[in-house]
């Protein structure tokens, strides 16, 4: 079941530089089928009919055995520059199943289509169910429909009736029961020989492998088809009867409203596989969690061939090695998408567009190995963000840690921030606090550079508030002179580290003596009887203020 080729899901686009820009590669898909619903490609109006249509195709599609109901159309003109929607496709998405118009139905299967004057081929479906899809006139093939002519302002009225046509059903004997919540395991696929597709084949319709091996694709016209099997849970794949390709596959007759049964497909063959490897192109590290996408060239649009959605096409694994299933032998290209914006996309080996990409060749039950990719590194990359140690208090050293980077030769710098704002000239590894610092908190933003890669900056988290600094003391207070009342006392103050203002307040029997408050005291008569100290306070912005006193355990004489 071919899916459109998606764009990087962590840029939105297939092809991107390293400053975000996009240039988008213009991929379609044909029908993309899941539980029988017909998705509508992106970009295509649903509203049918257009009531402004002069020039065109218009007309009513009617379901056998019905009243009403909703279909599809869509055109494709046999001169692919007649539409051109846009200078990079120049029409050529018409040359897969993606038309090049598209329009739902309304309710009652009536439908318009503007559209250049030109020919056309046309194409009915509801979606893939019991009703077969045909080309205009009850035609199984593009190839051998009815052309449809629009002339300059006319419409030319087409309505075909769908029928309830055959069926094939059967069972495969190698499924694994779907897991919960999860895709069934297998899918069959039924396709119609028609040499105006590049693959050579157009589908015409899947459907599921149920839990117990059973399949039923119905809505077939009559006529002949190539059924192709694999699953994705017991990884096996092959084509009706014990073929690798659809060349030599047995096709299989389906006769108007009857069933083909019992074609039970024996002998599936391990999926082919690619495997390699996905690195820096700067440092040769591996790039994990790369997403990893294998499609073939169809016109000039690209079609996914994975296994699944694409959310569960596979990634790099943490040494950047990957194996992807192909769910059938033949020719793939190959694209990895990064799974961040440091890293920019690339086709296998060295391309940065699907055109230039070189073609893989995979094999049913074989391993197709060393697809190694080297992805251009756009910009450093932290790996561990910077952090900062040391004691958080005025007077102490904070030291950066900055952090670990991708490539590891890169160089940092680094910018102190006192609470976000820049610290003048602190571009050092270590810094002492200030006083400014008190109470704020304390970053450090380290840029990493390297030669041909963008550089990066990255802050550390923020320290907690800073704290008042601490006084060290390395000597004790003292207090000298004779206990006499006319005798001078001496206050000396402690040594600290850093210095500090001290003011000092004498003390009689502990309590203050008015305008006391000098280094010295000539004791009088009111301290005879009395004891003397001295409260010593040492100040300094930033610090916490330090008060010591000393007293003396004698009494004034």
């Amino acid at each position: 079941m071919a899916t459109a080729l998606p764009a990087n899901p962590a840029t939105g686009a297939a092809d991107r530089n390293p400053r975000g820009s996009h240039r988008t590669l213009r991929l379609i898909t044909a029908l993309v089928v899941s539980l029988g619903v017909l998705l509508v490609p992106a970009g295509v109006s649903q509203a049918a009919p257009e009531p402004e249509v002069t020039q065109g195709i218009d007309g009513t599609v009617s379901l056998e055995g019905q009243v009403g109901g909703a279909s599809f159309v869509s055109v494709y003109p046999l001169d692919p520059t007649v539409v051109a929607p846009d200078d990079s496709l120049a029409g050529d998405a018409c040359e897969i199943e993606a038309a090049c118009r598209f329009v739902n139905t309304d309710a009652n299967g009536k439908f318009a289509i503007a559209l250049p004057s030109g020919e056309y081929k046309v194409y009915f479906r509801v979606g893939y169910t019991q009703w077969a899809g045909e080309w205009w006139q009850d035609s199984l093939t593009r190839q051998d429909s009815t052309t449809v002519t629009v002339e300059p302002d006319q419409l030319t009225t087409l309505n075909p009736e769908l029928a309830v046509e055959g069926k094939i059903t059967g069972t495969v004997a190698q499924v694994t029961a779907s897991t919960p919540g999860g895709f069934r395991d297998g899918i069959v696929e039924a396709w119609v020989t028609d040499p105006t597709y590049p693959l050579g084949r157009f589908l015409a319709n899947t459907a599921w492998i149920e839990d117990d091996g059973s399949y039923t694709i119905d809505g077939l016209a009559a006529g002949s088809y190539l059924l192709h099997f694999y699953t994705r849970l017991s990884k096996v794949e092959g084509w009706w009867q014990g073929q690798t390709t659809s060349a030599a596959a047995t096709p299989v007759t389906v006769t108007a409203a009857n069933t083909t049964a019992d074609i039970n497909p024996t002998g599936l063959l391990p999926l082919g596989r690619i495997t390699g490897k996905v690195t820096s192109a700067t440092d040769g590290t591996p790039v994990e969690g790369t997403r990893i996408v294998i499609f073939r060239k169809a016109g000039n649009n690209w079609v996914n061939e994975g296994l699944g959605p694409f959310d569960e096409m596979p990634r790099t694994a943490a040494d950047g090695t990957y194996s992807i299933l192909a769910p059938q032998q033949g020719t793939y290209r190959l694209v990895a998408y990064p799974a961040d914006s440091h890293f920019r996309n690339k086709y296998w080996p060295d391309a940065t567009t699907a055109a230039a990409a070189q073609e893989i060749t995979v094999s049913t039950n074989q391993v197709t190995p060393n697809i190694d990719l080297t992805l251009d590194q756009v910009d450093v990359i932290t790996k561990t963000a910077p952090s900062i140690s040391g004691t958080r208090r005025v007077g102490s050293v904070l030291t950066a840690g900055d952090g670990t980077w991708r490539p590891t030769t890169a160089t940092t710098t680094r910018q102190w921030l006192r609470n976000g704002a820049i610290i003048p000239g602190a571009v050092q590894k270590s810094y002492a606090l200030v006083a400014a610092d008190l109470g704020k908190t304390i970053t450090v933003r380290v840029t990493a550079q390297h030669a041909g890669l963008t550089a990066t900056t990255v802050p550390s988290p923020a320290t907690a508030p800073i704290a008042a600094g601490l006084f060290r003391l390395t000597s004790a207070p003292s207090l000298l002179g004779t206990l006499k009342v006319g005798r001078t006392m001496r206050a000396v103050p402690p040594r600290t580290t850093p210095g500090a203002v001290v003011t000092y307040q004498w003390l009689r029997r502990g309590l203050p003596i008015p305008a006391a408050r000098s280094a010295t005291y000539k004791l009088v008569k009111a301290n005879k009887g009395r004891s003397i100290g001295v409260r010593i306070t040492l100040k300094r912005p930033g610090y916490a203020t330090l008060v010591r006193v000393v007293k003396k355990a004698r009494a004034v004489r």
